[in-house]
């Protein structure tokens, strides 16, 4: 049942993200102003979904790090599903305090330099990693058949977008530091 839950929320968790990443992405590139409360009403709704489904991988993980031998070929899709989600939510963190100011307005005019980039991109190289781990789970959690067209899906779309916001990432460094660093 909890797992059966867990995956609801990553599913809804994905569709968030990726209404975010776009709508993030836009922004960044300078072709939607910031500022949209819809953006921030989904950001905020995801941030708190991303918690609960912490949450709950770390309470299905307990048990399973007393029967399941630490050996890291034998597991290595757990680990990978499990190291990658650790590292995401400390991404995640950082990621909320670079484009947030102190009043918890969208700030985006902090320092945006090589480290922050470095961060961002990394980020998003762990988010591809970690969806795609968990994608095989999902679908059968979901009863979906068709392993390759689903499995061809959701890499075309994911591919799109994470290649898409990554690519505002670096757009927004090169704004950041040629032309507002300049004002």
């Amino acid at each position: 049942m909890i797992r059966k839950l867990n995956g609801a929320l990553g599913a809804l968790i994905i569709a968030l993200l990726l209404i975010h990443m776009i709508g993030g992405a836009f922004q960044l590139t300078g072709l939607m102003p910031g500022g949209s409360q819809t953006l921030k009403v989904i950001t905020w709704a995801t941030l708190a979904l991303i918690g609960l489904h912490a949450v709950l991988s770390v309470w299905l993980t307990l048990p399973g790090l007393r029967s399941r031998p630490r050996y890291f070929r034998v597991n290595a899709l757990y680990w990978t599903r499990r190291l990658t989600g650790l590292a995401l939510v400390i991404l995640l963190a950082a990621h909320t305090f670079i484009f947030m100011g102190e009043s918890g307005e969208s700030f985006r005019l902090r320092l945006f330099e090589g480290p922050q980039l470095a961060g961002q991109l990394l980020m998003v190289l762990c988010a591809a990693v970690h969806i795609l781990a968990n994608l095989d789970p999902l679908r059968i959690g979901f009863g979906v058949t068709g392993k390759k067209a689903f499995a061809r899906d959701a890499l075309a779309i994911l591919g799109i977008v994470l290649l898409f916001c990554a690519a505002a990432f670096v757009v927004y460094y090169f704004r950041w530091n040629i032309s507002w660093k300049k004002i």
